[in-house]
């Protein structure tokens, strides 16, 4: 529907009168009658009664002339909203698996970085690593950070480091002296483990196994900054990744080791579908040149 032919339609409504509307919407009144003609001609039916004293709405006309209105409500308020996008205020999701000190947030988005009032409008969103994929399929995120491994097409992942993984004991627990190496006796402790699905617990669980040990679990959480806290009060043990651990350790009240061979790999992963219609391409190059990774 021409949007032109319905504002003339509302002001001829609203005024009575075909003289004074085309001159409140300065036009001639030849061609304001030639638009309403249209309009009625495409409908079907007459949208006024012409008489010498004016015009009057049809039945059909005073149904519609409601509608009409919400048309032109709803055109100015895309109108509105566009030339806001235009000013700049594009949002990006990103899921962040970890903390935003270790994923180097600060050095990521330009609006932490001091470089001034950003074109875009980054919602941050606490993203499980084990839920990366879905969430990126499902559209609740459009990129991310995430630890193990994503075997979707579409989605482009980068490939940022491998990143130790740690035991962590409480600092009042007696250690064995050649701990972590002591299997038997690390596997006799209490666990706090993580869930099933998220690729420390398959790391590790998978550690053990090779070893022919099973630790007791005693509670399963996802929270790092929880089982570093649940750690220090002396519940169980647990393991976390390398910086996690250390900025516990420097409370003193937990011990950290590195488990020998274990990693896990950090990722920044990316809906492909966005990489060239908003602001993630950029933010996928960003990524490469704070991490040091080279394309290819």
């Amino acid at each position: 529907m021409d949007l032109f032919k319905l504002r003339i339609f509302i002001e001829i409504g609203e005024s009575g009168n075909l003289t004074r509307a085309s001159r409140n919407l300065n036009i001639s009144q030849p061609a304001m009658s030639a638009q309403l003609k249209s309009l009625e001609d495409s409908l079907g039916y007459s949208l006024f009664h012409r008489s010498s004293r004016g015009m009057d709405l049809t039945e059909q006309g005073v149904l519609l002339m409601d509608y009409a209105r919400d048309a032109i409500r709803s055109a100015a308020n895309f109108d509105d909203m566009a030339r806001t996008l235009g000013k700049g205020k594009e949002t990006v999701y990103l899921g962040l698996n970890t903390d935003s000190d270790v994923l180097r947030i600060d050095e990521l988005l330009p609006a932490l970085s001091g470089e001034g009032e950003p074109p875009v409008i980054y919602n941050l969103l606490q993203t499980r690593s084990e839920d990366f994929e879905a969430s990126i399929l499902a559209r609740k995120i459009q990129g991310g950070f995430f630890y193990g491994t994503c075997g979707t097409r579409d989605i482009g992942v980068i490939p940022l480091r491998d990143i130790p993984i740690h035991a962590v004991l409480p600092e009042a627990w007696s250690v064995p002296h050649d701990f972590p190496g002591d299997l038997p006796g690390l596997a006799k402790y209490p666990w706090i483990w993580t869930s099933e699905n998220c690729p420390f617990s398959q790391t590790v669980t998978a550690y053990f196994s090779r070893n022919g040990y099973s630790p007791e679990r005693i509670l399963y959480i996802d929270d790092e900054v929880l089982i570093g806290s649940l750690v220090e009060r002396e519940v169980g043990c647990s393991f976390l990744a390398e910086p996690i651990a250390l900025i516990h350790g420097e409370r003193k009240r937990i011990r950290t080791f590195p488990i020998p061979g274990l990693t896990v790999s950090l990722n920044f992963g990316y809906g492909k579908e966005w990489i060239d219609h908003t602001p993630m391409g950029e933010l996928v190059e960003r990524v490469r040149m704070i991490w040091g990774v080279i394309e290819g």
